[in-house]
């Protein structure tokens, strides 16, 4: 299912399905994709359980079949900078993909998530533009996309987060007069999202 708050669009949809794509049925291109996707597959089962405790019917894909849907994404649906926030243990798949996906200039720099346990933003491109990630190492939340984001942001260009959970993305692009175009297989967790961008 697919939602127009015009100028933005989000779907309601496991990533795997086609309907993500539609959200770029007008041809265009992101300038930025940013992903905060679950870390692993006991995060996706967790996630999955929780949505089906709230009635919501979603299924369960693999954290594999995620990262390679996700980078599919990438490569048909994005024009400029990818940023990928992941727990520490995938750093180094993440930046194979990205790479594999030809992304260019393929970087990291250290975050923090809750008070002991460490994580990572990615970034590279396929625009050549290389962004100061320096400027996010030790943030945490909300804060690591806003910083990743005002980094590149450009008004009217197009912010895409195929995971967009609960907003924080969406509310970066808000800020810079991006449209956005998100994904969420929870509904829950994309109303959020959805009363955001109205």
């Amino acid at each position: 299912m697919a939602d127009h708050i015009e100028p933005h669009r989000v779907s309601n949809a496991n990533i795997i399905s086609p309907v993500v794509d539609k959200l770029f049925d007008d041809g265009r291109k992101a300038s930025i994709l940013y992903c905060d996707p679950p870390w692993g597959d006991a995060a996706m089962k967790m996630f999955v359980t929780l949505a089906q405790k709230r009635g919501e019917r979603v299924s369960l894909v693999s954290f594999n079949q995620l990262l390679d849907r996700l980078f599919d994404l990438t490569k048909r649906h994005v024009s400029g900078t990818a940023f990928i926030e992941i727990g520490q243990r995938w750093v180094d798949e993440i930046g194979d993909r990205m790479v594999a996906a030809g992304l260019q200039n393929v970087r990291s720099v250290s975050l923090q998530y809750g008070k002991s346990i460490e994580n990572t933003l990615l970034a590279g491109n396929y625009d050549g533009i290389d962004p100061d990630i320096e400027r996010c190492r030790g943030l945490s939340g909300a804060k690591v996309a806003q910083t990743a984001i005002a980094l590149v942001a450009k008004s009217g260009e197009i912010l895409f987060d195929p995971t967009c959970g609960a907003g924080y993305s969406a509310k970066a692009a808000l800020a810079h007069k991006m449209e956005f175009r998100g994904n969420e297989f929870s509904r829950s967790r994309l109303e959020k999202t959805i009363k955001l961008l109205r």
